[in-house]
Order: C-alpha cells, then structure tokens, then sequence
C-alpha cells in the first residue's frame, strides 16, 4: 500500500501522544501490519524525515530477495 507524508505523520503523532494504541492507530489510519507503523516511528523517533512512500516499490525489492 501507498500512504502520503501527512497519513504517516499523523498515525505517528497520534501513537506518540497516547490517543491509541497501536492496533488502533493501524485499524484508524489502514495501515497493513503493526510493523510499518513501528518502522515510521523509528523513523520519526530517529529524528528521519517520513517521506511518502514512493510509487513503485514491488515487495521483491521491498524484503531484498
């Protein structure tokens, strides 16, 4: 799935400020699994820019088989 700068930020915000847990965040803003949501917190923890994910990826390159 594809989300936008501004979905993955306010899932991450909204985790961050204790308005959900994260199963909650996911079923909110559809996300696919609770692992993309800890990898955007990693992310946005780490002090890294949450970009939007990027049109194209297929799942071989995604896992690097």
């Amino acid at each position: 799935m594809r989300y936008s700068k501004e979905i993955k930020e306010q899932a991450v915000q909204d985790y961050l400020s204790g308005r959900g847990s994260l199963e909650t965040i996911i079923e909110t803003y559809h996300i696919s699994s609770g692992s993309v949501l800890e990898k955007w917190l990693k992310r946005y923890t780490s002090g890294k820019e949450i970009k939007a994910t990027s049109k194209g990826i297929n799942k071989s390159y995604e896992t690097g088989t």
